[in-house]
């Protein structure tokens, strides 16, 4: 499991499948209508970044709850933040309304 803990080198077999994940979410939103290509590189980043980050967390921390939460709320996570960018909505991020 430390192999989880580290960084990905630039060009080992995890950084190659995160980028296949990068441009297929990529592509998904660009046919979606994510508009400008950066736009949406960005946001499939940050979504694949997240998720990653968190199913590694549940696995190593085991957090005492059941995987099917873990999952439950990161559909609510990935959806809510796609569909405001998607939709052209704001953000928390993006300050107030």
């Amino acid at each position: 499991m430390i192999v989880e803990q580290l960084p990905r080198s630039p060009g080992g077999r995890r950084a190659a499948f995160a980028g296949r994940i990068d441009d297929l979410v990529t592509t998904v939103l660009l046919t979606r209508g994510a508009g400008h290509t950066d736009a949406a590189r960005a946001a499939a980043w940050t979504v694949v970044r997240t998720v990653e980050h968190l199913t590694t967390g549940f696995v190593l921390e085991r957090p005492g709850f059941a995987r099917a939460v873990v999952v439950d709320e990161l559909t609510a996570l990935v959806a809510g933040y796609l569909d405001a960018r998607l939709s052209g909505g704001r953000v928390a991020s993006d300050g107030p309304s």
